[in-house]
């Protein structure tokens, strides 16, 4: 996650019997690896974590909002998760919001600052289009991406190599 702050956390405390927990904290971000360990699918409550109205957590390795229930300025993060497979949740700050219209993308930025960009991916994490941040509102054309790119599923704040905020690309109006 970069920088000179960072926790590396072992086995945080789970919900979910024979699901361990690793978290990685840097800054304002966290980042929760969990193992499924259990012998079988699990689908469940995994994780009860502080989230500030403000936050919100991501799932990086199915390129989605995690299903997460607030309780208060707290979270319990449900999970799917195969036998003996992972999933990474990222908690991070909200700064960034996107607007499907058509085929274009309105992308918010809360106090863009310079050198952050903006970054459509596939589900996979690959990047698909990227500009600046300049404004508080970008436009992305979806029309102009190649006819044999992934489907675009998510937009990624960046400044330079590093993540700020991640969101699920929203429905077609």
């Amino acid at each position: 996650m970069g920088g000179s702050r960072e926790i590396c956390e072992p086995l945080v405390p789970s919900l979910a019997r024979q699901v361990y927990v690793n978290r990685f904290a840097a800054a304002e971000r966290a980042l929760f690896m969990a193992y499924n360990a259990t012998g079988h699918t699990f689908a469940g409550p995994v994780l009860r974590i502080g989230l500030r109205p403000s936050e919100h957590v991501f799932d990086l390795l199915r390129g989605r909002p995690a299903d997460v229930t607030r309780e208060g300025d707290q979270a319990v993060v449900r999970s799917f998760l195969p036998r003996d497979e992972v999933a990474c949740l990222l908690r991070v700050p909200g700064r960034l919001g996107a607007k499907r219209l058509g085929e274009s993308l309105e992308v918010r930025v809360a106090k863009p600052a310079k050198g952050w960009r903006i970054a459509l991916c596939d589900a996979r994490g690959q990047l698909l289009a990227a500009r600046p941040a300049e404004t508080a509102s970008e436009r992305l054309s979806l029309a102009d991406l190649p006819a044999r790119s992934a489907t675009p599923a998510c937009v990624k704040l960046f400044d330079g190599a590093r993540l700020l905020d991640i969101v699920g690309l929203p429905a077609k109006d």
